[in-house]
């Protein structure tokens, strides 16, 4: 899996984008952008495990 990635969907008002980042203990930080109608809201998460963020690109990427 890679270090860093981003999975964003586009709406038509908007979109939310999910960044991840890989950390040296193998688990990730997850950063939560939701831009909809002009108003941007930041949420993150520290210390996600690595087979949590394989579930969650797998069902967002559907792959």
């Amino acid at each position: 899996m890679d270090d860093t990635f981003t999975i964003r969907f586009d709406l038509s008002i908007g979109y939310i984008s999910y960044k991840f980042i890989k950390n040296a203990d193998d688990t990730y930080h997850i950063i939560r952008t939701q831009y909809v109608m002009n108003c941007k809201k930041t949420q993150g998460w520290k210390h996600v495990s690595s087979k949590i963020v394989a579930q969650l690109k797998k069902e967002f990427q559907g792959k």
